[in-house]
């Protein structure tokens, strides 16, 4: 699988994470009467969760292969 396929599906399973924690019951959970750090709760969870979601974006987006083996080396078996 080349490194274009692996980035694909790692952006739709961050899009498909996305639309699980912005939706509606993971949302009801956070909104109650409490505050966290003179936050609300739920602004918290939303700002927090957004955050998360783009420093997951930029990891799989800018990623680049740390150790690259020269092709020689891969062909000669060493």
């Amino acid at each position: 699988m080349n490194i274009r396929a692996r980035r694909l599906q790692k952006l739709v399973v961050l899009f498909l994470f996305g639309i699980i924690v912005f939706n509606y019951p993971l949302l009801s959970i956070f909104n109650r009467e409490i505050f966290w750090g003179g936050i609300p709760l739920l602004y918290f969870y939303v700002f927090a969760v957004w955050f998360i979601v783009i420093a997951l974006l930029i990891l799989v987006v800018e990623h680049k292969n740390l150790i690259r083996v020269p092709k020689n080396i891969e062909e000669s078996g060493e």
